[in-house]
């Protein structure tokens, strides 16, 4: 059986691209199909790997004006040729899961959420007026479209799979992330009795608010994780020196 997989970007190492590198490792032979990637993240990260890219990768500095092209991923992401394959996965952020595939060709889509941006956080980008309302409705017309081309959803939790169900009327079956577990005996005691979270820092995440609380009630807390929000929530922390 021959297969592939497809990621929608590689650019940095987040919970999504550990979970590609664990279907690497289990696919081994399964090329990996994406829109654009840096070569440092590759040559890191998946060595073993064969890479092959969209058109948006000869776009000069993609990497990083990627968040205002958009509106090319659509087609970039249908223009992947994987006629060959007899089963190809999805590690579906946003575009992978449109991919377009002959009939002979099962479509398993990992889902690690409905498109945030179009579903859940909807109303988050009304100020920004009509031209981006309309983009987004004609972006999500393309996604419940790419969702009818895939064969079975994947979950990666109870919470996505009831979002899969009320945003693409369709049934998931969970199968939770990969975890690296590290057994430590000797546990620093300054580190004890403290609550911990470990994620990206982008404004979706509401980590403000998690932050609000603790510091009214007073409680420890131990962020692990860095973006675009690091200064504005390290303003409002009670940091650990």
């Amino acid at each position: 059986m021959k297969i592939a997989i497809v990621h929608d970007w590689l650019l940095n190492l987040g919970g999504a691209e550990r979970v590609l590198i664990a279907l690497h490792e289990i696919f081994p032979e399964a090329p990996i199909y994406t829109l654009f990637y840096r070569k440092d993240f590759t040559s890191k990260y998946l060595k073993t790997a064969t890479i092959r890219s969209s058109f948006c990768q000869k776009i000069p500095l993609i990497q990083r004006i990627y968040p205002w092209t958009s509106f090319i991923f659509p087609t970039a992401i249908e223009s992947l040729d994987l006629s060959g394959f007899d089963l190809v996965i999805s590690s579906s952020i946003i575009f992978a899961k449109g991919i377009v595939l002959k009939p002979k060709t099962r479509h398993i889509c990992y889902c690690y959420s409905p498109t945030r941006f179009l579903w859940d956080l909807n109303g988050s980008s009304r100020k920004w007026g009509i031209l981006i309302s309309i983009y987004k409705n004609l972006l999500r017309l393309w996604d419940h479209s790419a969702v009818s081309r895939v064969d079975k959803f994947i979950a990666i939790s109870e919470n996505v799979k009831q979002r899969i169900r009320k945003y693409y009327k369709q049934n998931a079956t969970v199968i939770y992330p990969p975890v690296s577990i590290v057994h430590r005996e000797n546990i620093d005691t300054q580190f004890s009795n403290y609550y911990l979270i470990v994620s990206r820092l982008y404004k979706y995440k509401n980590i403000n608010i998690v932050i609000d609380a603790f510091n009214k009630l007073n409680y420890k807390l131990i962020i692990v994780g860095d973006g675009p929000e690091y200064s504005n929530l390290s303003r409002i922390a009670h940091l650990v020196s």
